[in-house]
C-alpha cells in the first residue's frame, strides 16, 4: 500500500480498488473488499460504531 498515490478521478480509484479486491489487507484470513463506502447522507467518516444521523 505504500506507494501508492491517491486516485484522482473514478477510473483510477476503480483500478486501485481492484488491485486489493479480495485480498487479506488486515491478516485476519478472511478476503477483503478493495474499496467500501458508506451511503447514508449524514454519515461521519468510518461510522461503524456511530451510525448515521438520520
Amino acid at each position: 500500500m505504500a506507494g501508492l498515490t491517491p486516485p484522482t478521478n473514478w477510473n483510477e480509484y476503480v483500478a486501485i480498488a481492484k488491485q486489493f479486491h479480495g485480498k487479506d489487507l488486515n491478516g485476519d484470513g478472511t478476503p477483503d473488499y478493495g474499496s467500501c463506502m458508506d451511503k447514508c447522507n449524514s454519515c461521519q467518516g468510518s461510522t461503524k460504531s456511530k451510525g448515521c444521523r438520520d
